[in-house]
């Protein structure tokens, strides 16, 4: 990374523990208690790339259930289409986790996009490392909107050497996340596409993917992790 440019930097990350492997399928339940008016949910996830449609049920009672099964974690998101909405009405309450082979409740009042998602230890495990970096990408995001067309002078380095140094940090953290669980999808995840990343020194990151389990290494994502 040159210490000449400012970046922003936006992560996303998911996760899963081994054991959460072996559930049969999901069960999403969604509870928007206050809903006034007639509306669907709608269940996107991610294929090939893109978020595409998977899934719908009509809310009843404010209430409303989606049911499947994964071959492996991957992003979700169920958003509330309310009848007649149009426009950006019509796709502003959505909420986005991880998706994984178990119970998922979601919790919410009038709308969906405040819910709390509960019953996901991938969306747990992504919370907690995003707490982690959140300081990092905040300095970064800010450092970068104070200094955006600003002279390149002594001030200018000295906020380059913060965004270079906040950079670094983060990467440390999601090195040690991905050591530190060898036995969660999560794990492997961020070590695929953030450990590994575009530069990276083979000796120094292959003895990470070493460590994890033999059922991670042999999944869909550890066999796309040796192909790099």
């Amino acid at each position: 990374m040159k210490p000449s440019s400012l970046f922003i930097f936006s992560f996303a990350v998911f996760c899963l523990p081994l054991t959460a492997l072996a559930q049969k399928g999901y069960t999403i339940t969604g509870k928007v208690g206050q809903l006034k008016v007639p509306a669907k949910a709608m269940l996107l996830t991610v294929q090939n790339g893109a978020f595409r449609n998977q899934d719908s049920a009509t809310i009843k009672n404010g209430t409303f259930q989606f049911k499947g099964k994964v071959e492996e974690p991957k992003q979700a998101i169920v958003s509330i289409v309310r009848e007649g909405a149009k426009g950006p009405e019509a796709s502003e309450d959505y909420v986005s986790f991880f998706l994984e082979n178990s119970k998922i409740t979601l919790k919410g009042t009038d709308s969906i996009k405040n819910a709390t998602v509960e019953g996901s230890v991938a969306e747990k495990e992504n919370s907690e490392l995003e707490a982690s970096i959140r300081p990092f990408t905040r300095l970064i995001i800010r450092l970068n909107d104070a200094f955006r067309g600003k002279p390149k002078d002594d001030a200018w380095q000295k906020a380059s050497d913060s965004v270079t140094n906040a950079i670094a940090q983060i990467k440390l953290l999601n090195t040690r996340f991905a050591e530190s669980h060898a036995n969660s999808f999560m794990g492997l995840y961020v070590y695929h596409y953030n450990v590994l990343g575009s530069k990276f020194n083979p000796a120094e990151v292959e003895p990470i993917f070493q460590k994890f389990s033999p059922e991670l290494q042999s999944s869909p994502l550890g066999k796309r992790t040796l192909e790099n």
